[in-house]
């Protein structure tokens, strides 16, 4: 298991993959947690705790392999060539204890929304 720390937030625990990149940032009431899983063949599972959350949300970036410029896609659309994409999906994420759950697939990425 790995630990991010989140300067002022708290920790984000990443287990599973080996191969997870994770960063941060901050705005206002909402904190972005995006996490990359460039194992291939390995789900990773993270929790964030040590932020009071009230509300989170995910969006995932899927696409034939994590590199991937063409057939991606990012809450479920289409990733155009020049980089755009119409209005993601995000899916409300499970807060539980004070943590907060998202699974992230092998050979994907997941933008985690926390809103304080």
């Amino acid at each position: 298991m790995a630990v991010l720390a989140l300067p002022g937030l708290g920790l984000a625990h990443l287990c599973g993959a080996a191969r997870l990149t994770a960063y941060a940032t901050r705005q206002d009431h909402n904190t972005v947690v995006t996490v990359i899983n460039k194992d291939v063949n390995r789900d990773a599972s993270v929790n964030i705790s040590g932020i009071a959350v009230k509300q989170a949300s995910v969006t995932r970036r899927t696409g034939p392999v994590i590199a991937a410029t063409s057939g991606a896609s990012l809450g479920g659309t289409t990733i155009a060539a020049d980089g755009t994409w119409p209005s993601p999906k995000a899916d409300t994420v499970r807060i539980t204890g004070g943590k907060t759950f998202v699974d992230v697939p092998a050979g994907s990425a997941a933008l985690i929304r926390l809103h304080d």
